[in-house]
């Protein structure tokens, strides 16, 4: 058993040497149609992805930010970044500034309490 990113273990779920049992995303993967998610099959909790952000400084002028957003969000909906993406396992999702925010907040109420359970430190 693993718990691993997709693009990896495809080739080996495609020619059987590996079972997919679920996936750990909010949504089926489009490599992966046919896998359920851990949601799906009885995990409410279960629903685990990696993620990356762009950011800005602190006090970055908002008009700056709106800016890069837009930028951002138009580069990641072309079909030629789209399909290299995917290529490794990855679907992008644009949105507001405010989404990340509502991300990061999620992220650490999700994951705080399990860091201070197993006394875990940056180094």
């Amino acid at each position: 058993m693993t718990f691993e990113a997709s693009s990896p273990l495809l080739p080996h779920i495609r020619d059987g040497r590996l079972r997919a049992l679920a996936v750990l995303s909010k949504s089926r993967l489009p490599d992966l149609p046919d896998v359920p998610t851990a949601v799906e099959i009885g995990h409410p909790g279960l629903v685990v992805t990696t993620w990356t952000g762009l950011f800005a400084p602190a006090g970055t002028d908002a008009a700056i930010v709106r800016k890069l957003n837009e930028a951002v969000n138009e580069g990641l909906r072309s079909p030629g970044l789209t399909a290299a993406l995917a290529k490794v396992g990855n679907v992008p999702i644009t949105g507001p500034p405010e989404a990340l925010a509502q991300l990061l907040v999620a992220e650490n109420q999700k994951w705080a309490p399990i860091v201070r359970a197993l006394n875990l430190k940056a180094e």
